[in-house]
């Protein structure tokens, strides 16, 4: 890749593997760049000057969909002006389907950040989930069917620190969701992906930090009379056995609520 200063998170594939677009700083500031797989120079995308490293593509591969400016725009990889969207005070993932639906975080109100949907080619931005005042809706990406999306529900925690945040299914036809799994978000994560035939793709961090508070405070350790390294209270000794999972249920603890 010819351009200086890559942000390497900002690497985006194409949907058909012909591309790679990234965001790299020159002395103009930041902008795109987009090079075809086994090439070896990279064009330039004018009109994106100060994106941030969050981009996007469209379901046929032609355009990007990116952030600059508190703004969200769309230009094509082939040439052309860019052009507006919708407002868009913060830059996390979004997803674009084939039916020309984006979705991306809005920040209209004093609520926390939440999903809301524009055209491709702009106009009215709805919610398509229910605002709420103290937890941020980022990161939707549409599953195949291009109707139903993934997206995180994160609390309200510092920011830079690691969120306790959870996973959940949304739908463009229904404001029903389904909790999908805990996750542990930080700074530089891996937004989960669904890769086909149908698993979740996340960090090896996430999948690191899961598994040692589930070792350290749910699993029973032999070497300390099964007693728990961090216990987080006392159980009760009889009652109703819950179940809690980590890792979409790769990981169990069974255990009875305190008294």
């Amino acid at each position: 890749m010819a351009a200086p200063g890559i942000h390497d998170f900002s690497l985006s594939i194409s949907p058909d593997g012909e591309r790679v677009a990234y965001v790299a700083s020159t002395d103009k500031g930041t902008q795109i760049w987009v090079r075809r797989t086994g090439a070896v120079q990279a064009t330039m995308l004018q009109g994106t000057e100060n994106a941030s490293d969050v981009i996007f593509w469209s379901p046929d591969s032609r355009s990007l969909a990116f952030y600059s400016g508190g703004q969200l725009r769309k230009i094509n990889v082939n040439g052309g002006a860019s052009t507006f969207l919708a407002p868009a005070s913060i830059d996390v993932a979004g997803s674009w389907n084939r039916d020309g639906t984006i979705l991306f975080s809005a920040t209209f109100s004093a609520a926390a950040p939440y999903i809301a949907r524009v055209s491709e080619s702009g106009g009215e931005i709805t919610a398509v989930e229910e605002p709420q005042a103290n937890q941020a809706q980022i990161a939707p990406r549409f599953l195949p069917d291009g109707h139903h999306f993934l997206y995180l529900l994160l609390g309200n925690q510092p920011a830079g620190q690691n969120q306790e945040a959870a996973l959940y299914l949304g739908s463009l036809d229904s404001r029903e969701t389904k909790k999908i799994m805990p996750v542990t978000f930080g700074t530089g994560e891996v937004y989960p992906t669904y890769v086909s035939p149908g698993y979740l793709l996340y960090s090896l961090r996430t999948a690191i930090y899961e598994y040692l508070a589930h070792y350290h405070a749910e699993r029973n350790h032999q070497g300390l009379d099964n007693r728990l390294i961090i216990p987080n209270a006392e159980e009760k000794s009889d009652g109703v056995v819950h179940r809690k999972q980590r890792l979409g249920g790769t990981l169990s603890f069974y255990h009875r609520n305190a008294a």
